[in-house]
Formats: C-alpha cells, sequence, structure tokens
C-alpha cells in the first residue's frame, strides 16, 4: 500500500509528543496494519470439521484476528484500560481500541497515514473530552497550524485536511462537515432521501 511516510517515523513522533503508559511501557497512540493485529477472546466456540459438522463446543481464549471487518487499512489505536466487565473477556488489563481509520468514509478506499493527521485527531479527541464548550473553536484553531496544508485562505486549509482524513467528499458532506447543514434521512419509508440546508456565505 501506498505511504507517504515510514510508520516507524510516525508512531515515534507520536511517542514523543503523547507518551507511554507508566505501567506497561508502551506508547499510548500507534498506527498499526489491520492485518497483523490480534486479540486473545475469551468464549464460547464452536469447532466444525471440513463438512461443516460440529466437532466441540468449548469455553476459552483464543487468537483471533482483532479487525476482520476491516482488512488492509492503517488504523491510529489508543491504549485504554480495559473496563472491569470485560477483563475476563480480553484477559487483559489494558487493550488497545481503535481511534481512527485510515479510509474514505464515503467509499472505503484506502488513505495513508499522515503524522499531521494523527496529531490532528489526538489533540481533537483530548480537547472535545476535556473542553467541550470550546470545542469548536479549538478544533479551527488547530486546523490553522497545520505546517503542510498550502494557501493562507482558511477555506483551502479546511479543504486539504478534510481530504487528508475523509479522501473526496460530496457537496452535502462538505456542508455538514463545516456545519453549514442540516441532514434529515428518510423523510418517506418508500422513497428515502436526505436533505441538506447550507446557508449562503
Amino acid at each position: 500500500m501506498e505511504l507517504t511516510e515510514k510508520i516507524e517515523t510516525i508512531n515515534l513522533q507520536l511517542s514523543d509528543l503523547f507518551g507511554i503508559d507508566t505501567s506497561s511501557s508502551n506508547p499510548i497512540y500507534r498506527v498499526v496494519w489491520s492485518n497483523d493485529q490480534f486479540e486473545y477472546r475469551f468464549g464460547t466456540w464452536s469447532d466444525f470439521d471440513k463438512n461443516d459438522i460440529l466437532i466441540r463446543t468449548v469455553e476459552e481464549s483464543r487468537l483471533v484476528p482483532k479487525y476482520y471487518n476491516k482488512k488492509d487499512r492503517y488504523i491510529l489505536e489508543k491504549l485504554v484500560a480495559v473496563p472491569e466487565i470485560n477483563k475476563e473477556e480480553l484477559d487483559k488489563k489494558v487493550s488497545y481500541e481503535p481511534l481512527w481509520v485510515f479510509e474514505n468514509m464515503d467509499t472505503g478506499e484506502y488513505i495513508p497515514p499522515h503524522i499531521e493527521i494523527c496529531k490532528f485527531i489526538v489533540r481533537t479527541v483530548q480537547e472535545a473530552m476535556h473542553r467541550p464548550k470550546g470545542f469548536k473553536r479549538y478544533v479551527e484553531n488547530e486546523a490553522k497550524n497545520f505546517g503542510f496544508l498550502g494557501g493562507d485562505n482558511k477555506q483551502e486549509r479546511m479543504k486539504d485536511i478534510k481530504e487528508k482524513l475523509f479522501g473526496n467528499e460530496t457537496p452535502i458532506t462538505d456542508a455538514l462537515m463545516a456545519q453549514r447543514g442540516v441532514s434529515y434521512s428518510g423523510l418517506d419509508s418508500k422513497n428515502p432521501s436526505s436533505i441538506v440546508l447550507t446557508d449562503k456565505e
């Protein structure tokens, strides 16, 4: 898959910027290839032979693909504490959980990871958790600080970051992303549709 930056470089910068977990010495954030990720899960498993005949049913921990529904994608993960209710199922105290999948949200096409996008996502999530009232202003200010964004025009900068995050989108998603639109789906059960109202700037 196409890469604009080495994953090792991205992960080193994420570790330097956002730290490591002191109990496990693992970085808080990392970018991984989805196909390489497996995890032990405790559960009830049914084994079948090649003719789909049930051989046995057992309760045990098994190593299974973590992102079975997201093949061939880079994923930004965050290390989190496993809730008590899930510790027996996952058989561990901390777990890397997905924060962002690098793909076009509309078409599902592959998008290469970029350190500046990772920084934007992490800081946006952190800010949403700690400063809910000033969140919109923070996001706009953070987007302005992107050194890789071209042009002095605010709209050009926002368009550039949107394309790096989501790939090419439609006018509808443009309006929604810029908080200039309202979407309502399923007006008529026989003819589902969406209406987007945008202001004229």
